[in-house]
């Protein structure tokens, strides 16, 4: 018996759901559930970030304003997702889902946005302290 593969019908969009997802559904009711999966499907895979606004999360789920701040909340409570609170309603948050429930591997992120590895840097850092050395120069 021959096997067919499988593919994608749209390969964007999509989203690795397996035991984060599985945990996640445990532990939330359904309507932080729905907030997690939006999240999750619109967040950037590569730091599991999204900038959102209140208002537009409501619209977005069919929700009030007073249910998305509960389902956040609860989000929070079971460490599932972190958050970020707009300094004003002109501005958006932010939420980003937290390692253990998050199915992609994280950038490492600096404070001003920009993705950065750890061991590049160090790697930087020691050629260059190399290259002083032997151009003479004593490190502090």
């Amino acid at each position: 018996m021959s096997q067919q593969r499988i593919a994608l019908k749209n390969p964007t969009g999509w989203f690795a759901a397996g035991r984060e997802v599985t945990r996640a559904m445990a532990l939330l009711s359904d309507g932080a559930f729905k907030v997690y999966i939006h999240v999750c499907l619109t967040a950037d895979r590569s730091a599991g970030r999204l900038k959102i606004a209140h208002g537009n999360l409501a619209v977005a789920l069919k929700k009030s304003r007073r249910s998305i701040v509960n389902y956040l909340e609860e989000l929070r409570q079971h460490e599932i997702c972190s958050t970020e609170t707009a300094r004003n309603q002109h501005v958006p948050g932010r939420i980003e889902v937290c390692d253990p429930f998050w199915p992609y591997v994280k950038c490492r992120v600096d404070q001003d946005g920009g993705e950065t590895s750890t061991s590049y840097l160090e790697a930087i850092r020691q050629f260059l302290a190399a290259q002083m050395r032997e151009a003479g120069f004593q490190s502090r």
